[in-house]
């Protein structure tokens, strides 16, 4: 039977992750087959950034080359290809090492020869 992580927060402490608490449910003779995680997890590189600068892309009519606020004192240099990113926005960023839902993991990409350190999740 797959029991959904929310449902079994409904009945234990909610501050257990989902190993802890598989481990604790085999504690009380409980089989945990496999632990599966759908979509994007904590430990991926997912940021809420603010664009401080854009610019068309030297190479490119359709691209966009950003500079995101991605930490404290942090900043990225990502090529975005959607056109409603524009100055001080809010946005989320996935940085290198972000594995997406589709289990693609981000690396640096150079796209037509400026190097993206991430991608605006914009559009």
């Amino acid at each position: 039977m797959r029991l959904p992580l929310s449902w079994l927060h409904e009945y234990c402490a909610p501050d257990l992750d989902a190993a802890r608490l598989a481990s604790r449910l085999a504690l009380t003779g409980t089989e945990v087959d496999r632990i599966h995680h759908h979509g994007v997890s904590e430990e991926d590189s997912f940021v809420v950034g603010r664009v401080l600068s854009c610019h068309r892309h030297p190479e490119a009519d359709r691209l966009t080359v950003c500079i995101v606020a991605v930490g404290e004192g942090d900043t990225a240099e990502i090529v975005c290809g959607a056109p409603n990113v524009e100055h001080d926005m809010t946005v989320a960023v996935a940085q290198p090492g972000a594995v997406m839902p589709d289990g693609t993991r981000l690396g640096l990409a150079k796209l037509r020869g400026v190097v993206s350190h991430g991608m605006i999740l914009a559009e």
